[in-house]
């Protein structure tokens, strides 16, 4: 039989959509996991407890982590009227 005129097999179409699927799948995983290590990487912080020592030397206004900061200095910053 010449080149290409044999019938594909049921195989080669089945291999062609996994690999389909595969790359249609694999590039949004991509995305998503480097936009969760980006959010890591950025410092996405939790509250601060007592014992943990300031992010933000000090300067509470702007801190990221001051409304749930539990030092005294953004406690009283927090209390703070202005």
């Amino acid at each position: 039989m010449a080149e290409g005129t044999e019938h594909e097999n049921p195989q080669g179409r089945d291999n062609r959509r996994r690999e389909f699927l595969r790359g249609a799948l694999r590039w949004p995983l991509l995305a998503l996991l480097g936009l969760l290590g980006g959010r890591l990487a950025a410092g996405a912080r939790g509250p601060l407890s007592p014992d943990e020592a300031c992010t933000s030397r000090g300067v509470c206004r702007g801190c990221t982590a001051m409304p749930t900061c539990g030092l005294p200095a953004a406690t009283l910053a927090r209390k703070a009227p202005y």
